[in-house]
């Protein structure tokens, strides 16, 4: 198997580290793993079209000089996703 050189992990691998692969409950996927990622302490981000973004750096234990990840609620208020909406 060839080392992934990316920056940000694929959807496939966010999918397998959260073991989340479709929404649940009437929640989107994205929110889904995105709870998932914060209760395993893994930095991440929401984009624009809900997709949830994992820099590779962060799994594989790199540096990524962005210091100490924002807590759970800051980091969804800050994505600009409209989390009722949602649901």
């Amino acid at each position: 198997m060839s080392a992934n050189t990316s920056t940000f992990l694929t959807p496939e691998e966010v999918a397998e580290l959260t073991g989340v692969r479709k929404g649940s409950g009437g929640r989107h996927r994205s929110i889904c793993q995105s709870e998932q990622l914060l209760q395993m302490g893994i930095h991440h981000y929401i984009n624009a079209v809900h997709r949830v973004i994992v820099p590779r750096a962060v799994v594989e234990g790199q540096s990524t000089g962005a210091g100490k990840p924002p807590s759970g609620s800051h980091l969804l208020k800050r994505s600009g996703m409209n989390i009722a909406a949602i649901r």
